[in-house]
């Protein structure tokens, strides 16, 4: 599904000031894309608003070049899957088995096929079903919590998903274990977009990134320029990523690849010492 804004703006209830001022962009299907800034940029309120819980003040959002607030369109929404910044928001079933399953009913799906994919969801995110999978979602950690919660989207791999710091709280294996279900989702048409305050995860996984300051788009782009901009990081408080460092250091273009920068500065290194 394509994902359009078109200078929407967007603010709470009540609220004299706009979170989100004029944005646009275009999200196709099968794309991810990551969506970074300051704490109070507007990433929260912007992810609230493709997920139809703020209607746009100004500007218009598109679902499948659709506009889902127009009369027949609210269903749109139902395509969309959203971990919320705060996972015990959308934790609600007697257990944890239960609750990720839920999304599974309009499926109908028998028993046996049902119970296969909730455990291979719970693995995806590091849960263990024998232990964790009986236990109340109000038993586990905070970034249990977080886990369960996605197990709960990945399981029925929605058209679009869009995800609010889904890393956090997670170890290294799970974050690995993420971004792999997140490519394959990506490689099978889902439209991914998910905020992040690591840039180092930015860097390394998203093909493109959206910068949002004070609730305005200032930058979009591959990682590569958008994160290698020192006077919009200077701007935003950034500190220099060190792969950058490290690639500045040799006089070589920066990659996301590793392997790829690896044989770049040892090219370089090779004509230095020729």
């Amino acid at each position: 599904m394509v994902v359009e804004l078109c200078t929407a703006s967007y603010a709470y209830s009540g609220a004299k000031t706009r979170q989100v001022e004029e944005v646009s962009f275009r999200l196709e299907a099968g794309t991810a894309t990551a969506l970074v800034g300051p704490s109070g940029a507007g990433k929260s309120t912007l992810l609230q608003g493709l997920q139809g819980f703020l209607r746009p003040v100004a500007g218009q959002l598109l679902l499948g070049r659709r506009d889902p607030w127009r009369r027949g369109g609210r269903g749109l929404f139902g395509s969309i899957g959203t971990l919320l910044q705060d996972p015990g928001h959308q934790l609600f079933a007697p257990t944890v088995k239960l609750d990720v399953a839920f999304g599974l009913r309009r499926l109908h799906l028998g028993a046996a096929e049902s119970a296969r994919k909730v455990t291979e969801a719970l693995g995806r995110v590091g849960l263990d079903p024998e232990v964790h999978g009986e236990r109340s979602p109000w038993e586990l950690s905070g970034g249990e919590k977080r886990r369960a919660a996605l197990a709960g989207l990945l399981v029925t791999a929605p058209e679009v998903l869009l995800l609010d710091e889904p890393t956090a709280g997670l170890d290294a294996p799970s974050r690995r274990a993420l971004f792999g279900d997140l490519e394959r989702l990506v490689g099978q048409g889902t439209t991914v977009l998910w905020t992040s305050h690591d840039l180092e995860d930015v860097w390394s996984h998203a093909p493109r990134v959206l910068v949002l300051d004070q609730g305005r788009l200032v930058a979009d782009g591959p990682p590569t320029e958008v994160l290698a901009d020192d006077e919009l990081a200077g701007r935003l408080g950034w500190d220099a990523l060190p792969v950058l460092a490290y690639a500045r250091r040799w006089g070589v273009a920066p990659h996301a690849d590793p392997e790829v920068l690896a044989d770049r500065v040892e090219e370089a290194w090779r004509a230095r010492t020729l």
